[in-house]
């Protein structure tokens, strides 16, 4: 419980407006070549993909890379207002890791949501 109170600290410390939370990851989609994906259009969809499952205020795609086995890598990074948005975000991130099938139905929404 420390942690969060000096990160609050910190970014309250110069008097301006505080610093969003933020939660990083990555995950392996498979289907998708790396040329593929490293267009707009499959980007951003990856980009509602991520938002969908995960919540949170902003998501940034910061890389997509060859997978080791075939697909591609996404990283990401999701950005919340507060500690307690950021939890939920840490939470979601959780339930889909735990059942990909939740980020597979998310690609096809956000697909779907983009044509």
């Amino acid at each position: 419980r420390q942690w969060p109170a000096f990160l609050r600290r910190a970014s309250l410390g110069s008097g301006a407006a505080p610093a969003p939370f933020s939660n990083t990851g990555s995950t392996t989609v498979s289907g998708i070549s790396l040329a593929a994906a490293s267009t707009p259009a499959a980007q951003a969809v990856l980009q509602d993909a991520i938002w969908r499952v995960a919540g949170g205020t902003d998501v940034e795609i910061l890389s997509v890379t060859a997978a080791a086995r075939g697909g591609i890598d996404v990283s990401y990074r999701i950005t919340s207002p507060d500690l307690a948005a950021s939890q939920d975000v840490a939470e979601r991130l959780a339930d889909v890791a735990a059942n990909p099938a939740l980020f597979d139905r998310a690609v096809a929404e956000a697909a779907a949501a983009a044509s």
